[in-house]
């Protein structure tokens, strides 16, 4: 049972696959009985077969090649089955068409309909072509294409209309809602461009008027062309620049006015078009080039003016081309050369200056030498080198790369031009080389920039470090006084007997000599003692004293300082003492820190014999204070005065850390 049922399914497998087959062969046999019929690309060629109908045979082609038949009557819905088709040729065929004959084509993008014989077209003629993006009525006699002719084909892009005897453009064909960016109407019968012609079309960029009876244009008639890159008026009997519609489209890039019967360039003729890069304005009348015709074209490329009857340029005429890479000048009627600065435009690769009577003298130098660099360039300068001499008799006729400097200029000897540098070889030697990324000066300023930079990085990193080392040394002079272990002090003299160590200087009068002194307290060393057998005179005495160590110092009875003074303790008070304003001191030399100096006041006597205490009895003696010193520390600590204070000036042990 099962074997029976795959049976049945191969039967019919087999009879839907020769069923197929049969049809696609129906239909390739349909078409191919018509015409050349590629089934791969499905490509109908159906040209030059004196067809009278549209062959629906080939309703399944992508392409349908119809030129050069006997078609004369396309009737509304005659590609109605032609849903595939993308490309259409109807060309010569002598056609009258109906309201609707494209209707269906949904899927075409390219229509070719020249030489149709067709005079006027109408608004409904093109409906159903929503998706067509490039169309072709060239020689199809067009007389008339009335308003709204294009206005459903809102995706077209390029029409060429060449060719007709259109008697203006088709400025209101298409509605406000356009795709088009190129439109060409060469070698019609336009002779008038109303205002705001082209007002629609904002995406054109390219327009071609050529061969054209238009005269002097209106400036308006160009309003709206703002896109405009590309503007052909050769042939048009134009007899002045029409500087009046620069103005409504200025950035066009490409300017043709060849072949029309322009007399002058006036000055700033072209200023509206800095973006200018290509002029053309051979074969017209021009007779002289004014210094400033050309001014604000900073970016031509190519200027043509061959073919005029140029007899003068003025001087800097030619000279602010920076971009230049072509200039034409051959067949007119210049004899000098004299005001064409050749280095000003080092770029010209190219340049034909040949079929002019030159006066070859002294003044056509640079010329010679340029044109000797060229002789190193490819072909496209031959031209160049067929610049001959007209005058003087003895030099007619004969070329100037054929001569040498003496020949032309014999009584002044040669001296290198800075052109000799800069001919067309060189440049093109230069084109190999790398190219610098910036001028000299910009260089220089650079370098010298970072120099500067350096310099005060230098400096200030100088300055640092004398700072840190002035700030980490024990001992820094200020004006008569130092600092050291962040005490101040008087330095000793410079002169005099070294001091012996454990020196140390009194100095009074100080208020005069040093910086203010803190308030004088009476809470230590009220009494105060002086070293053995010293007496204190006027200015500086130099005493010798015992000290204690360190180890004496730092002990149940008193606590050193953070700074180094040595106080008593009164009720967990740390007291400091101050120094009188009558002295100070300071170590003899910085070689004896980690030692103690003492200011005793001047009241105090002792005996110049007596035997030294030791530290304990020192400073249980000096630092111990009596009843009624505590007496005293504690009314301080209340806040009242003691009853009996004394007056004395005070002394206080300075701790020098090693």
């Amino acid at each position: 049972m099962v074997e029976l049922s795959q049976q049945v399914l191969l039967v019919k497998l087999v009879v839907l696959s020769v069923c197929f087959i049969t049809d696609c062969m129906a239909v390739s046999t349909g078409c191919s009985d018509v015409c050349e019929y590629n089934a791969w690309g499905k490509e109908a060629g159906c040209q030059g077969r004196d067809l009278t109908y549209v062959p629906q045979e080939c309703k399944s082609a992508k392409t349908l090649q119809m030129q050069d038949n006997r078609l004369q009557h396309l009737t509304e819905g005659s590609f109605s089955n032609f849903s595939n088709l993308k490309y259409l040729y109807l060309d010569r065929n002598n056609l009258t068409l109906e309201n609707g004959a494209f209707e269906g084509c949904t899927e075409l993008q390219q229509i070719h309909l020249n030489e149709i014989g067709i005079p006027t077209l109408k608004p409904d003629m093109m409906r159903g072509l929503p998706n067509v993006l490039h169309m072709f009525i060239n020689k199809a006699g067009l007389e008339v294409i009335q308003p709204g002719a294009f206005q459903n084909m809102t995706n077209l892009q390029y029409l060429s209309l060449q060719e007709n005897e259109l008697m203006t453009a088709p400025c209101d064909a298409f509605s406000t809602v356009n795709s088009l960016h190129t439109l060409f109407l060469d070698s019609n019968k336009i002779t008038y461009l109303p205002d705001d012609c082209f007002s629609r079309f904002s995406h054109l960029t390219k327009l071609y008027l050529k061969n054209n009876p238009l005269g002097d244009l209106s400036g308006r008639a160009f309003s709206g062309l703002g896109n405009l890159v590309h503007l052909d008026l050769q042939y048009t009997d134009l007899t002045r620049v029409p500087t009046g519609i620069f103005p409504y489209a200025n950035k066009i890039e490409t300017l043709q006015l060849s072949f029309n019967d322009i007399q002058h360039l006036h000055n700033r003729d072209f200023a509206s078009l800095s973006g200018l890069r290509k002029l053309y304005l051979q074969h017209n009348q021009i007779i002289s080039i004014q210094s400033d015709s050309f001014e604000f074209l900073g970016s031509l490329n190519v200027l043509d003016i061959s073919f005029n009857v140029i007899k003068s340029i003025e001087t800097e005429a030619l000279d602010n081309f920076p971009h230049l890479t072509k200039l034409r000048l051959q067949y007119n009627s210049l004899n000098s050369t004299r005001n064409i600065t050749f280095i000003n435009i080092p770029q010209v690769a190219h340049l034909n200056i040949s079929h002019n009577p030159l006066h070859c003298d002294c003044s056509i130098y640079p010329l010679q030498y340029w044109l000797d660099g060229a002789t190193a360039m490819t072909s496209d300068a031959g031209p160049s080198y067929l610049a001959s001499c007209s005058t003087p008799e003895s030099l007619n006729g004969q070329f100037l790369t054929k001569l040498s400097h003496h020949d032309i200029c014999p009584s002044v000897k040669p001296v290198p031009l800075v052109t000799d540098l800069i001919t067309p070889a060189a440049l093109l030697q230069k084109k190999d080389a790398p190219t610098s990324t910036g001028s000299l000066d910009s260089k220089m300023i650079g370098i010298i920039t970072g120099v500067a930079v350096l310099i005060i990085f230098i400096i200030g990193g100088i300055i640092i470090l004398v700072m840190k080392i002035r700030h980490d040394r024990d001992e820094i002079d200020i004006g008569g006084q130092y600092e050291r272990g962040g005490q101040l002090g008087v330095k000793p003299p410079a002169h005099g007997p070294p001091a012996p160590a454990g020196a140390m200087y009194i100095t009074e009068n100080l208020l005069e000599k040093g910086p203010e002194l803190p308030p004088r307290r009476t809470d230590v060393f009220p009494n105060g003692s002086r070293c053995p057998g010293s007496s204190v005179t006027s200015g500086t005495q130099l005493l010798q004293c015992p000290y204690p160590s360190i180890g004496d110092v730092d002990g149940p009875e008193g606590t050193m300082d953070s700074v180094g003074y040595i106080s008593p303790l009164a009720n967990g008070e740390r007291t400091r003492p101050s120094l009188s304003p009558q002295s100070s001191l300071s170590t003899s030399s910085p070689e004896e820190d980690g030692e103690y100096s003492v200011v005793f006041p001047e009241e105090q006597s002792f005996v110049e014999n007596e035997e030294a205490p030791s530290a304990a009895e020192w400073l249980n003696k000096n630092f111990n204070p009596s009843p009624g010193a505590d007496t005293t520390m504690e009314s301080k600590s209340k806040g009242q005065t003691p009853a009996a204070e004394s007056k004395n000036d005070t002394g206080y042990i300075l701790w020098r850390p090693s």
